[in-house]
């Protein structure tokens, strides 16, 4: 549908599209989303990267669906003529904005969401990891001794001290591999890795002492 008409025009037209989807004519609220439709793909783009979402392709475990997202901005859309007052707020606020408002608002309240949500799945990332590490440690005699609780908070600082060749040795020992499945993911023989394993408990438990 093409709108030839001036500025009153239009606003008089949208206030009447906005009236009938009050009353539920769903046909009424098609129009209005044509006639909005650059707004909201423009706070689709805007938002996408703040929700985990790159060139229509979510990120992460958190990141929003982007067909989930454009329906909560099309139903931003749908709120703001539910809401909308043209003898109330309409007077100073124009339908065009009030929804750009809406949608805003609703785009906020999502990415606030996703964040809390990214964050606890970091953290639990991180429990688990630690936790990991934990159980590798008290079932090696090596490590007996060691304040576990402040081996958590110290291991990271302590693996940078490692060698490029120890490092990997460590992160597969942590994962719970054995030496011979070291050995032959690194392309090494078993007694190289046992003693990159001897050399990487030994450094880590000395700086762990310190």
């Amino acid at each position: 549908m093409i709108f030839v008409m001036g500025v009153y025009g239009v606003e008089n037209e949208v206030n009447t599209l906005v009236a009938r989807v009050k009353n539920g004519d769903d046909a009424a609220f098609g129009v209005l989303c044509e006639m909005y439709s650059a707004l909201t793909e423009s706070m689709v783009k805007r938002f996408a990267p703040s929700l985990g979402i790159k060139n229509g392709i979510p990120q992460n475990e958190a990141a929003a669906d982007p067909d989930e997202m454009k329906q909560d901005v099309v139903m931003a859309l749908y709120k703001a003529a539910r809401t909308y007052d043209a003898d109330g707020v309409g007077k100073n606020v124009s339908f065009g904005l009030y929804a750009k408002i809406c949608m805003n608002n609703a785009m906020i309240t999502k990415v606030r969401k996703y964040k809390s949500t990214l964050r606890k799945l970091e953290k639990n990332a991180g429990m688990i990891s630690v936790e990991k590490q934990h159980k590798r440690f008290e079932a090696d005699s090596v490590w007996q001794g060691l304040d576990l609780a402040d081996l958590s908070d110290s291991l990271k600082n302590a693996v940078k001290e490692l060698s490029e060749y120890e490092r990997k040795v460590f992160d597969l020992y942590i994962d719970g591999k054995s030496t011979g499945e070291i050995a032959s993911e690194l392309n090494r023989t078993e007694k190289s890795v046992s003693n990159a394993c001897y050399r990487v408990k030994t450094k880590i438990k000395g700086l762990l002492k310190k």
